[in-house]
């Protein structure tokens, strides 16, 4: 597993970013929170990833928090929620409102994020309740 890579980001796109390390070019993908916090300047990116594995590839997921990648992982486990579904969330919101639309309940806020109605939103409610509650700051 690759859980961090540090390197110079060299390329910013709408849902991923490529970073440079030790002449090898990762593009990761990841939430527009984590792209608004990358700038090409930045040669020492600390990016902590997820591999997943597909039968049509590899795909690298990176987030610039441990608390965002926590959560991406955490929402893996969300039946009928993929990666791209994932990082639509963590675009839309931060792991401790996640955290915080989960312990009470308010599927509104989850349905806030691309690609959750409320069916998404009450599965994750029911599958994730006493795994999220005080995992995450504010």
């Amino acid at each position: 597993m690759i859980d961090y890579i540090i390197g110079r980001v060299t390329y910013l796109g709408n849902d991923f970013f490529y970073l440079e390390n030790n002449g090898i070019g990762y593009k990761i993908n990841t939430s527009t929170f984590t792209l608004s916090n990358l700038t090409k300047e930045d040669n020492n990116s600390y990016i902590y990833t997820n591999l997943i594995v597909r039968e049509d590839g590899l795909f690298l997921y990176g987030f610039s928090s441990d608390d965002e990648v926590s959560m991406f992982k955490l929402l893996l486990n969300v039946s009928k929620i993929g990666p791209k579904v994932a990082c639509g969330i963590l675009s839309a919101l931060r792991p401790h409102q996640i955290e915080k639309a989960i312990v009470t309940k308010d599927t509104t806020t989850l349905c806030q994020s691309p690609g959750v109605g409320k069916k998404t939103a009450e599965r994750m409610i029911l599958e994730l309740k006493d795994k999220v509650e005080g995992m995450f700051e504010a």
